[in-house]
């Protein structure tokens, strides 16, 4: 919630973008949700509609490597302007811990690993430790 302003791309492969249509001309608040993942370790469902609202974009990165896509949501706080991609071009070649996009202010990044037969993904960091981009590993790859 608080590191997301400049994102990084989280395994090489190529990358596509998707800007989702808001629902709303104004982005809902997202604090209530940030304070129930720090003082409870829960995420309430019921402060959550901004995941619905607010602006939103979709990366889609194929990894040529792991013969997949994964995904990179990125969702923007109430008073967030707007999310930068910094290549307007679609499926363009991108590295590990390429900068790819800029998020302002406490928003969020949903990195989304689709289950795969070829490729099984263990979480890596514990609970509530922070982490940096592109230093901190996330996941650890394994092929099956």
């Amino acid at each position: 919630m608080y590191d997301v302003h400049t994102n990084r791309m989280p395994y090489a492969g190529f990358l596509s973008y998707q800007q989702l249509e808001p629902a709303t001309t104004l982005n809902y608040p997202m604090l209530d949700i940030e304070r129930n993942l720090l003082n409870e370790l829960t995420i309430n469902y019921d402060h959550a509609e901004y995941l619905h609202f607010n602006q939103r974009v979709l990366n889609s990165v194929y990894a040529p490597q792991l013969r997949q896509h994964y995904f990179i949501l990125q969702i923007a706080d109430y008073d967030v302007d707007c999310i930068v991609p910094f290549n307007l071009n679609q499926n363009v070649p991108v590295v590990q811990n390429q900068r790819f996009s800029q998020i302002r202010f406490g928003s969020q990044v949903d990195l989304i690993l689709p289950l795969h037969e070829r490729n099984t993904f263990e979480t890596v960091q514990e609970t509530m430790v922070h982490v940096e981009a592109g230093m901190d590993p996330l996941v650890r790859i394994v092929r099956t």
